[in-house]
């Protein structure tokens, strides 16, 4: 007895052909088919002609129904369903190297050809029950079933026999009445970009660096719950938690670094999603591999997990904690506008077994990205330094539409639409290296300008930077601006120098540096671009002696 045939219009499942053996034979030598099949190893061309010979005892003896799979006009794989009486059967699949991956219309070829041997074994053989297993750790053939609609009913330890070994095993059903479409969600791991730190999925080759940022010294000291000792395999294991999370959609996990291919510089996740009908939260966490300290990425990373989580996950609410005395953590959290909301005393472990506090905090969609910042506010007499609001967009809008914004701001978008205002405002709040001011009116607090210090590094100078909106020049308001900024950033940061620079033809920006003290110290040429190209770039300094601190 010989398969019938069987197509979707794209795939087409039918008896197996002599001229199959090639293709069929590179199939099972495949390196994928050897680790998640039980084919045996070393199989010769001879062994496969045999294999095709035999498909047609399977139909009549009734106990599997096997097809071959072609597409494009060639063979791609052989799938079948096992017959295991009183209307149940087991699905089986595997598929040539070539067409992995591949997919027409939105569902790949394997998709396809799975979907097209379940509805005919439901309509012509009456089955009501297929069940799929899989050798655990085996995510394609897991998410296969997943779409499909098939339960996920769990890990049977040691039970599928493998070329002489018990290998843990995954299981799922797939009933007759079940829509043929996922019951849960599947986390999928989208590549977040911004502010020089890439979010992406993890890699076969960042299980070592997991291994050595877990066992850093910092790490093991504030995450007690890691491994005391986590060996070579611990990466590896590290890597199949996150699949998992990914797989039940209780969490997502990044690995950070600064270019899509960069080496792993630490990790960032959003745990315990909740999803469901009532609040959907999650909590944030962290990690930096001792090569990624120090530098920002780390806020810059978990700013933008948290994005991903309001934006993409349509979360409601992210909550953090850490370990009393983690000041690195705190700065992070607060940073980014997480508001404390309260101590659980001894809750948590240091890595040397000490009970110390565990500090809670939150953040609400609603806040986010102007959550209440940690820069103070700063009253002059004709201006005020302040955070900037979601009411201050507009003003942004139009004062970097302007002509002179446009000229000497060369980096800057044109046109210049809100979105790039609140991503402005995002991108500044979510780094460690830089203090973002909005220059507000006191008597009504409208936005007149920006004002920042940048490259906020231990031991290094700041610099800085600053706009003006077009009805606020020419009345000293950007210099008192510079004033006040400068004395915070000598009396409350502690920086030993503040550098400004500005194009040699800015004249205008030139008289605020000088009005405000700063002294001409050189020129770099070629130094900044403008509108108009290439130009050179006068350099400003001043330090705390230069001004009278009070």
């Amino acid at each position: 007895m010989l398969a019938p045939t069987l197509t979707d219009g794209v795939v087409t499942l039918r008896p197996h052909r002599p001229d199959d053996v090639h293709r069929a034979w590179e199939q099972v030598v495949d390196p994928e088919s050897i680790r998640w099949t039980t084919v045996p190893v070393g199989l010769t061309l001879a062994d496969e002609v045999e294999f095709i010979e035999r498909q047609p005892k399977g139909w009549e003896s009734d106990e599997e129904w096997s097809f071959a799979v072609e597409y494009a006009g060639r063979y791609v794989g052989t799938i079948s369903l096992r017959n295991e009486g009183d209307r149940r059967a087991e699905v089986a699949y595997g598929a040539h190297p070539d067409v992995r991956g591949v997919r027409v219309e939105g569902r790949s070829v394997m998709e396809r050809t799975v979907r097209r041997l379940l509805d005919w074994g439901f309509e012509a053989k009456g089955l009501e029950t297929v069940v799929w297993w899989a050798s655990a750790g085996n995510w394609a053939s897991r998410r296969l079933a997943w779409k499909l609609g098939f339960s996920f009913d769990g890990t049977l330890r040691r039970w599928l026999p493998q070329r002489g070994e018990l290998t843990d095993g995954w299981v799922g059903t797939l009933r007759r009445d079940d829509p043929r479409e996922p019951r849960s969600t599947w986390l999928d791991v989208p590549v977040l970009e911004g502010d020089g730190v890439v979010l992406r999925g993890f890699r076969e080759e960042d299980a070592p660096r997991l291994v050595e940022g877990s066992a850093d010294p910092e790490t093991q000291h504030w995450l007690a719950f890691l491994p005391r000792d986590p060996g070579p395999d611990y990466g590896y294991a590290y890597l199949e938690t996150a699949r998992e999370e990914y797989a039940t959609a209780t969490g997502l996990r990044w690995a950070f670094s600064e270019t899509v291919d960069g080496p792993l510089l630490g990790t960032v996740g959003l745990f315990r999603i909740r999803l469901g009908d009532g609040s959907r939260e999650a909590e944030i966490g962290y990690w930096t591999h001792p090569a990624g300290r120090r530098r920002g990425l780390t806020t810059r990373a978990a700013a933008l997990a948290i994005g991903h989580g309001f934006d993409g996950l349509g979360l409601d609410r992210i909550t953090a904690s850490h370990s009393a005395g983690n000041e690195g953590s705190r700065r992070i959290l607060e940073s980014l506008g997480l508001r404390r909301t309260g101590v659980e005393r001894g809750a948590a472990r240091t890595g040397a077994g000490e009970a110390v506090d565990l500090l809670g905090y939150d953040l609400l969609r609603s806040e986010w990205p102007y959550a209440e910042p940690t820069e103070p506010r700063i009253v002059g007499e004709r201006v005020v330094l302040r955070p900037f609001l979601a009411s201050d967009v507009p003003r942004i809008v139009e004062a970097c539409s302007s002509p002179e914004v446009q000229h000497w701001f060369g980096a800057m978008p044109s046109p210049y639409a809100a979105e790039d205002a609140r991503g402005w405002i995002r991108q500044a709040r979510s780094r460690a290296d830089v203090v973002r001011f909005a220059v507000a009116d006191p008597a009504d607090d409208r936005l007149l300008g920006s004002i920042s210090v940048f490259d906020l590094e231990p031991g290094r100078d700041g610099e800085l930077g600053y706009w003006l909106h077009p009805d606020a020049r020419g009345r000293g308001v950007m210099t008192e601006a510079v004033r006040l900024v400068t004395s915070y950033a000598f009396k409350e940061l502690g920086l030993p120098k503040v550098k400004a620079a500005a194009a040699v033809d800015n004249t205008a920006s030139q008289a605020v540096l000088e009005r405000a003290g700063f002294r001409h110290f050189g020129v770099e040429r070629l130094g900044t671009t403008t509108r108009a190209g290439l130009a050179d770039l006068a350099w400003y300094d001043l330090l705390p002696t230069d001004v009278n601190l009070g």
